[in-house]
């Protein structure tokens, strides 16, 4: 039997974790040509999640969402992108959102680094989505949480298939950044 449903979450979600984590590690940070994907992905990502949480009347989650995906748009807009469309996500419970969110907020610090190494002007303009506050303690307090919550059960899974499911979205999101990218080359655009 699993331990807690933080561990349930960490091991039946790593195969997901570990495919966007691949698709976002080929994308520079260090430059526009790789940030522009970068930003874009979680822009059409983050967008999502904030239309979702708007529609579950989730106020505070929803207010989260929008700010990333306004400091994504301030990004994309120095980098010279025009924003994505949004993808679509049905409604998941809070907690798979917590997750997920918190989860990126700490690998955006450790992003962060990698960016802040740039040397190219442009790329260290767009900052809005590298400097937005991150309180670690809402992870350890998510993980406290999920640690007391039962690992088995109807709502445990949901929760886990929510999870899986706002992975997805983030593969998705990556995967059309690619496709773009890779067109764009083709055609020698941005």
């Amino acid at each position: 039997m699993t331990a807690s449903l933080r561990h349930r979450l960490y091991t039946e979600t790593r195969p997901d974790h570990d495919r966007v984590d691949a698709l976002f590690a080929v994308m520079s940070l260090q430059n526009p040509e790789g940030l522009r994907p970068f930003f874009r992905a979680h822009y059409m990502a983050f967008s999502a999640m904030a239309l979702m949480q708007r529609e579950a009347d989730d106020a505070s989650r929803a207010a989260v969402f929008s700010d990333l995906s306004d400091r994504l748009g301030a990004d994309l807009e120095i980098l010279g992108s025009p924003l994505p469309a949004p993808l679509s996500v049905r409604s998941v419970v809070p907690l798979a959102s917590d997750y997920v969110l918190l989860g990126s907020r700490l690998g955006t610090n450790v992003l962060r680094k990698q960016w802040a190494k740039s040397t190219d002007d442009t790329a260290r303009a767009a900052a809005n989505y590298f400097s937005a506050s991150f309180d670690p303690q809402a992870w350890r307090d998510l993980c406290e949480v999920l640690d007391q919550h039962p690992a088995t059960g109807a709502q445990a899974d949901e929760i886990v298939d929510d999870t899986k499911k706002l992975f997805q979205l983030f593969e998705t999101a990556a995967l059309s950044q690619q496709a773009t990218q890779t067109e764009n080359l083709s055609y020698g655009t941005h």
